[in-house]
């Protein structure tokens, strides 16, 4: 009798268990709306609509006819959010197939977004920058490029840009179109030279710098620049080609233009020091203060005066000391001088700063 009870509680306690349910989705291609990320790939954004059980669902989406990584697939919840959830997103055990696992807490009709990378479609945004020194403006032309690699055809298709901008677009297969996202004229604009030690060496760089401002504080998405100046007969000629990041609204555009082999800095580190040194309970070094001082000397074999900012990184926590030239701390550790040297002349800077609890 013992036994037969027992064995009833095991039965009883099995049907007890909810087994999950498993719906079999389909996901078609193409994807009508893409987005470019900021490392200028390319993600498609796709919804679909499914019904979930009460307890857990599993779906086996089929994406092959998507030509993307299963592993880049990312399933996000829209509707119901507070009735259901997506517990785990794994590649199945087919190829070509994903599985998401919901949780419902009753039976609900769940719209799911679907995003992943989309290899067969490329997105590039280029701008041109033609200036006018005399008036020291320029106009600024961003133009994006997509090519599509695929066999399938993209009809009215929204590409969304990293700042939000949008442009709708008809791409056959093996087609590249240009569209113009924007251009402003009478851009202010300054010419500068950097010298950054960290970055470029002994290197004195060109700098073309356009207040963030300027551009009515809009992000601009990564891309290649142009520079170019205006020629005879209204011709332009290219001076420059340089590589422009993600910037965001707050950002100023600084755009590296090259050496400037006439400009040349001699960096000499004239004195460290150890001060205010602690030792652990074996009596060993272990803590100490680093006392330093740098000169800097700008050699300019330009006709003309220039203004040179520079750059000194300092490592960890520090202060400080005294500055031949006053200085800015532009973030936790960078600082920065604007040092004016005439035509023909050499200019020196120099500055102190503690470094704070260096470990040996």
């Amino acid at each position: 009798m013992r036994l037969a009870m027992l064995l009833s509680a095991a039965i009883l306690a099995t049907c007890a268990v909810a087994q999950p349910t498993d719906v079999g989705v389909a996901v078609s291609s193409p994807a009508p709306n893409l987005t470019i990320t900021r490392s200028a790939g390319v993600h498609a954004c796709q919804e679909l609509t499914v019904p979930l059980q009460q307890g857990e669902n599993r779906l086996f989406l089929d994406v092959a006819a998507l030509e993307t990584d299963p592993a880049t697939l990312r399933v996000r919840l829209l509707d119901p959010v507070g009735q259901a959830r997506v517990t785990s997103v794994t590649t199945g055990p087919q190829p070509g197939q994903v599985v998401a696992s919901i949780n419902a807490d009753q039976a609900v009709t769940g719209k799911l977004r679907l995003s992943y990378e989309v290899g067969y479609v490329q997105a590039d945004v280029s701008y041109s920058l033609l200036l006018d020194p005399t008036r020291q403006k320029l106009t600024v032309q961003a133009d994006l490029t997509v090519r599509n690699n695929s066999k399938h055809e993209f009809n009215q298709t929204k590409l969304t840009l990293p700042q939000g901008r949008q442009a709708t677009l008809n791409l056959r297969p093996g087609e590249t179109v240009q569209q113009q996202l924007f251009a402003l004229p009478d851009v202010p604009y300054e010419i500068s030279y950097l010298y950054d030690n960290s970055r470029f060496k002994d290197a004195v760089r060109t700098l073309l710098t356009i207040p963030a401002e300027a551009r009515a504080n809009a992000p601009l998405p990564a891309g290649k620049a142009r520079i170019f100046a205006p020629g005879a007969g209204g011709t332009r000629t290219l001076i420059a080609e340089a590589g422009l990041p993600y910037l965001p609204a707050s950002e100023k555009v600084e755009l590296d233009l090259g050496a400037a082999p006439d400009l040349s800095v001699l960096r000499t580190r004239l004195r460290s020091d150890q001060v205010n040194v602690r030792s652990d309970v074996y009596h060993k070094l272990a803590l100490f203060d680093l006392d330093e001082e740098y000169e800097l000397e700008v050699s300019n074999r330009r006709a003309t005066p220039i203004v040179l900012i520079v750059r000194e990184h300092v490592p960890g926590d520090w202060q400080l000391g005294k500055s031949s030239v006053p200085a800015a701390q532009t973030d936790s550790g960078t600082l920065e001088f604007t040092v004016r040297t005439e035509a023909g002349a050499k200019q020196k800077l120099s500055y102190s700063v503690k470094r704070l609890s260096v470990e040996p």
